[in-house]
């Protein structure tokens, strides 16, 4: 069977996953800054996405200072991470969104 990509942009950040399922959400993690986009699920249908979404932690990551340079970020207004210090917390928020098949 042919495989489909499937694709949505959330803050001008592209996310895809290639499949031959059928997938009509994809729950993404948007960092409150639009810098940081990671796609976590994709699923069938906007119910299947909530429920993922519903499983998933508040909504915030950790990254290392050089992580957070490396997306132009200045790493001292974000706060310490109180089990390692070594990282910072990332707020964001968990998204559903609309996939699409990708033109080729």
């Amino acid at each position: 069977m042919a495989k489909t990509v499937y694709a949505a942009t959330v803050n001008g950040v592209e996310v895809t996953r290639t499949t031959d399922r059928t997938y009509s959400h994809a729950v993404v993690w948007a960092s409150d800054c639009g810098k940081m986009v990671k796609a976590k699920a994709f699923s069938g249908s906007q119910v299947l996405a909530q429920k993922a979404r519903n499983q998933l932690n508040d909504g915030t990551f950790v990254k290392t200072p050089e992580e957070l340079q490396g997306l132009g970020l200045d790493p001292e207004a974000y706060e310490v991470l109180d089990t390692n210090p070594k990282y910072r917390i990332v707020p964001g928020k968990w998204l559903i969104v609309p996939v699409a098949p990708k033109m080729k």
